[in-house]
């Protein structure tokens, strides 16, 4: 199932090969490819330039005239959420003002 950036969706078969023609990409986007095994790939089109349509991670890059390699390495959590840390900082400094004031009022 290929689904368009215009929310419309096709139902295609793949070929004996196992690859697919999809000649529907006339609107600018992006492409949600899902297949039945579950995995699901995203594709660009750009109908200007076709490298700009290339979204797939590049193995090798070429940055100021040196070639620079992709490095394989885990996925790591990027972006942690500081909000629990500061409610629970909150919450520590209002049981300690409680406690500072509790033994001021029984003095």
């Amino acid at each position: 199932r290929i689904d368009g950036p215009d929310f419309s969706g096709m139902e295609i078969k793949s070929n004996s090969s196992g690859s697919i023609r999809f000649p529907g990409t006339g609107r600018v986007g992006v492409y949600n490819l899902s297949v039945a095994a579950g995995a699901i790939r995203l594709f660009a089109v750009n109908l200007l330039d076709t490298h700009e349509s290339n979204i797939e991670p590049l193995r090798e890059i070429v940055f100021a005239g040196q070639p620079v390699e992709a490095q394989e390495r885990a996925l790591s959590r990027a972006n942690l959420p500081l909000w629990p840390f500061l409610v629970g900082l909150a919450l520590v400094l209002a049981c300690l003002e409680w406690l500072i004031y509790n033994l001021k009022v029984r003095i």
